[in-house]
């Protein structure tokens, strides 16, 4: 129906900043802004006052940026809600670019809500660690209160991917 997964991404020293992040499928969802989805750019000045930390942020990166015009005028980053169609036969990938607020604030949670999975979908987050990709299945994350996380204890690391294919 549209309401998608969420990510919550939160970095681990005080003060600790969390992000949200929405992203699935919908029925007529398109690749571009959706406001029946609650899909909504993030601006640069944006990114640079959330939670008045420094620079903490995190949203999904266009993967076309030429369906976004508003992109081309170099205020808007990306969004935080990415609800494509439902339709799709394929594997869908969102980028997400984010940051902690500061390098010492890692190791980075990248969590989901394994209830929010649809039944027969695949969802994994994949990053580039020392020239090699890695993958976890987000099914098969570290429990923690509850919710499936990824820790991502690089610095260098400030980009990943969720490879959602819908059941």
């Amino acid at each position: 129906g549209g309401t998608g997964i969420q990510l919550q991404i939160s970095n681990a020293q005080a003060p600790t900043c969390t992000n949200y992040l929405t992203f699935g499928t919908g029925a007529g969802a398109t690749d571009s802004i959706d406001a029946i989805f609650g899909e909504q750019l993030v601006t640069n000045q944006q990114i640079g006052i959330r939670q008045g930390l420094d620079s903490c942020y995190a949203y999904f990166v266009p993967m076309d940026p030429n369906l976004l015009p508003p992109l081309i005028a170099g205020n808007d980053v990306g969004y935080t809600r990415d609800i494509r169609d439902s339709a799709t036969d394929t594997t869908l990938i969102y980028q997400v670019n984010f940051n902690p607020g500061n390098v010492n604030y890692y190791p980075v949670k990248v969590c989901v809500d394994p209830t929010q999975f649809p039944s027969g979908a695949r969802v994994v987050l994949k990053f580039t660690l020392n020239g090699s990709d890695q993958g976890i299945d987000l099914r098969n994350a570290t429990l923690s209160n509850g919710l499936e996380c990824v820790t991502i204890n690089d610095q260098r690391i400030n980009t990943f991917y969720i490879e959602y294919t819908p059941g």
